[in-house]
């Protein structure tokens, strides 16, 4: 899949037991991978857990947005526009 005109590649899973989901993004071509993941625990419920990593060579410049309570993360250069459709 192209985005702006990177390549990215996208994956959902989710454990076999069903408790567990993982969305993973990974920007080959500048180097991000951001990594997503609900899971459920006995203490506290569903939790969420997102990382952002750099796996290219490259320093890599990335903007937090913040909207409706959310931040989310864009590599710079690629338009809000492409975050905030629909």
């Amino acid at each position: 899949m192209e985005i702006a005109g990177r390549a990215v590649e996208r994956s959902l899973g989710k454990s076999t037991l069903g408790n567990r989901l993982v969305f993973e993004e990974i920007n080959h071509e500048a180097g991000p991978a951001f990594r997503y993941r609900r899971a459920g625990s006995d203490e506290t419920g569903w939790v969420r857990t997102a990382t952002l990593t750099n796996a290219g060579r490259e320093p890599v410049a990335i903007t937090l947005l913040a909207r409706h309570g959310r931040i989310s993360c864009i590599e710079a250069g690629i338009p809000e526009s492409v975050l905030f459709e629909g």
